[in-house]
C-alpha cells in the first residue's frame, strides 16, 4: 500500500514539471467528418491493437510470474501488490501516461508508438495483472508432493517449470483472460474515444471513428462503427477467448481434451498451427536448460527471511511521498483528501443503490427465462463484453444531455448484471426444483427456502463483479461526448477528467488514489463480509474456501 499510495502521489505531483500540460480546455473543435471508407481502416487498426498487446500481455504476466517462481516471499508481496494495482481504475491508467506521452517535453513526445503506448494501457493493465495474479496463485497451490518428486528426479528449473508449474498455471491464465476481457475492451475503446475528443494525432481506431461521426451527426456511420464493433468483439471471442480457454481445459481434473487438435477441432487452421506449436513446445520443454539440481534439505526452514522482498517496495513509496512533499504543492491537504473521499463514496453509492434495484427487478425476470437461458445466454455475453462506451451517447441523446443520471446506469451495468444471473439461473440445482414441484412450494414461501438460498452464491458473484466492472467505467461514463459538446455526469470520475483537461496531474492522481482505496475497502468492509454471511447461510461454511 505504502508502495502503490507514494508512487502514484509522487508522480501526480510532479507531472507538470517532468512532461508539462498536457491539455488546456475540455471542449473539443469542430473536425471535418472522416468518410465512411475509413471504417475498414479503423476497423483493423483497433483489431491490430487488441491483438498485439494481447500478445504483449500474455508474455509480460508469464515473464512477471516465472520471477518470483519458487520464492514463496517475494510471491506473496507480489500478490499484495497485484491485489492494489487491480484495484485501479482502468481508465486510470490512460490518465497516468498521458503526460508521459504527450507532456510538453515528454519522454516519448515524437515517437511514432507514443500513441499507441497511451491507448494500449489500460488494455495492458487490465489483461497483466489478472493473468499474473492467476499464474503466481495456481504457483502456490502446487502440491507438496509434486515438487519432492521433481527434485527427486534431478529436474533442472526450465523442465521443472515446464512440466510441473505449467499444467498449473495455464488454466488459471487462461481463465483470468475471459473474465478480464470487458475491462480490456472498456479500457481500449475509452482510450480511443477520448484521444478523438482530445485530436490526439494518432491513428483513428474504431473508438475514434465513433467520436468523430457523433460530433458530426453521422448517424449512418455511427451506426456501422457499433456493428464494427460488434463484429470485432465476438470474432475476439470466438477465435482467441474460447479456443484458449477450450484448450486450457485439457489440464483440468476430468477433461475429456486429450489433444490440441481435438480443442481447435472446430477451426482446422488454428487447430493445425497450435498443434504444431504444441509439438515445438514440447521439445523446447525437454531442454535440459539452468543449473543442475543440488541435494537440499526439503523440511529445512527458510534461513534467509528475503528482507529485501519488502525492503524495495517500501523504498518506493518513500521516495514516492519525498517526491511530492518536494513538489510546489507538497501533500494533498487534509480539505483535498476530505473532497474527493466525499465524492467518491458518492460516486460508490450511485453504484451501490442501482446495483441493488437491477437485482430486485432483473432476478425475478432471470428466474422467468430460464426456459430460453440458453438461447438467450450468447446475446447477453456479446452485451457484457460490448464496450458500453459506444453505448453513453445513445443514451444521452435519450435522457437528454442535462440529466444527472449517468449513461452507466442504463447500459453496461444492467447487462453485466442479466448476464451473470442467467448463469446462476442455469446452473441451479436440479434437486432444488424437484423439491419445489414436489411439495408444491409456490409465492414468497418458494423464494424465501428455495429460489433465494439456490441462487445467493451466484447473485453474489454476479453483483460483485458487475460493481467492479461498472467502478472501472466510472471515469468513462462520467465524460460523454455528445455533438460538439461533453455531457458530463457523475462526481469522481467527473474530478478526474476535469483536472485531466486543466493539466493538473496532482488532482488527477489524488482522485485515481482515492478510488483505489476506496475499491479495496469495499473489498475488505462489503463483499468479503457478505461472501462470508451468504456462504453461512446457505452452505454453512463459515470461512472462506479456495
Amino acid at each position: 500500500m505504502l508502495c502503490v499510495v507514494g508512487v502514484m502521489l509522487g508522480f501526480g505531483s510532479n507531472a507538470t514539471s517532468w512532461f508539462g500540460i498536457v491539455f488546456s480546455g475540455t471542449q473539443p473543435q469542430p473536425t471535418q467528418a472522416l468518410p465512411l471508407t475509413a471504417l475498414p481502416f479503423a476497423l483493423m487498426v483497433s483489431a491490430a491493437r487488441v491483438i498485439c498487446w494481447f500478445a504483449v500481455s500474455f508474455l509480460c504476466a508469464l515473464a512477471g510470474a516465472a520471477l518470483v517462481f519458487g520464492r514463496e516471499k517475494p510471491g506473496r508481496v507480489a500478490l499484495a501488490l497485484l491485489e492494489i494495482v487491480q484495484a485501479v481504475p482502468i481508465p486510470a491508467f490512460m490518465v497516468l501516461a498521458l503526460p508521459v506521452c504527450f507532456g510538453a517535453h515528454g519522454w516519448l513526445a515524437g515517437h511514432a508508438l507514443t500513441g499507441e503506448i497511451l491507448i494500449g494501457a489500460p488494455a495492458f493493465a487490465a489483461l497483466t495483472f489478472p493473468m499474473m495474479d492467476a499464474a503466481i496463485r495456481a504457483h502456490q497451490k502446487v502440491p507438496a508432493h509434486l515438487v519432492l518428486a521433481a527434485h527427486s528426479f534431478g529436474l533442472r528449473p526450465w523442465p521443472r517449470f515446464w512440466r510441473l508449474y505449467a499444467p498449473f498455471g495455464l488454466p488459471a491464465v487462461v481463465r483470468s483472460i475471459g473474465h478480464a476481457m470487458p475491462n480490456v475492451w472498456l479500457g481500449l475503446t475509452f482510450a480511443e474515444v477520448y484521444a478523438g475528443m482530445k485530436q490526439l494525432p494518432l491513428s483513428p481506431g474504431l473508438g475514434g471513428y465513433a467520436v468523430s461521426s457523433i460530433r458530426n451527426h453521422a448517424s449512418l456511420a455511427f451506426a456501422l462503427t457499433l456493428l464494427a464493433t460488434g463484429c470485432l468483439v465476438m470474432a475476439t471471442d470466438f477465435l482467441i477467448v474460447r479456443p484458449m480457454r477450450k484448450w486450457g481445459q485439457r489440464f483440468d481434473k476430468g477433461s475429456s481434451t486429450r489433444s490440441t487438435s481435438a480443442a481447435f477441432g472446430d477451426i482446422p487452421l488454428l487447430g493445425r498451427m497450435f498443434t504444431d506449436g504444441s509439438r515445438l513446445l514440447r521439445i523446447v520443454g525437454n531442454l535440459p536448460l539452468g543449473p543442475a539440481p543440488k541435494a537440499t534439505v526439503l523440511d529445512d526452514p527458510e534461513k534467509t527471511p528475503r528482507i529485501i522482498a519488502l525492503i524495495i517496495p517500501a523504498l518506493l513509496g518513500v521516495a514516492g511521498l519525498l517526491a511530492c512533499e518536494a513538489a510546489p504543492n507538497g501533500l494533498p491537504d487534509p480539505d483535498e483528501w476530505l473532497r474527493a473521499g466525499l465524492l467518491g463514496i458518492g460516486e460508490m453509492l450511485t453504484l451501490l443503490v442501482p446495483l441493488g434495484i437491477c437485482s430486485v427487478v432483473l432476478l425475478p425476470i432471470a428466474v422467468g427465462l430460464k426456459r430460453w437461458a440458453d438461447t438467450l445466454m450468447p446475446a447477453f455475453r456479446f452485451l457484457a463484453l460490448f464496450p458500453a462506451v459506444l453505448l453513453f451517447p445513445l443514451v444521452v441523446a435519450l435522457v437528454g444531455p442535462e440529466s444527472p443520471f449517468s449513461p452507466l446506469l442504463f447500459v453496461g451495468l444492467p447487462f453485466f448484471l442479466a448476464f451473470h444471473l442467467l448463469i446462476g439461473v442455469q446452473d441451479f440445482p436440479r434437486n432444488l426444483q424437484e423439491v419445489t414441484r414436489a411439495y408444491r412450494i409456490r409465492g414468497w414461501l418458494r423464494w424465501k427456502t428455495i429460489l433465494l438460498p439456490g441462487l445467493a452464491q451466484s447473485w453474489l458473484k454476479g453483483v460483485h463483479r458487475a460493481f467492479f466492472w461498472g467502478w472501472n467505467a466510472v471515469i468513462a461514463a462520467d465524460m460523454t461526448l455528445w455533438g460538439t459538446h461533453i455531457s458530463e455526469h457523475g462526481l469522481i470520475g467527473r474530478a478526474i477528467i476535469d483536472a485531466t483537461s486543466r493539466g493538473d496531474m496532482a488532482q488527477a492522481s489524488l482522485g485515481i488514489m482515492v478510488m483505489t482505496l476506496l475499491a479495496m475497502g469495499s473489498e475488505a468492509l462489503i463483499w468479503r463480509p457478505l461472501g462470508l454471511y451468504v456462504r453461512r447461510r446457505t452452505t454453512g461454511q463459515t470461512m472462506e474456501t479456495s
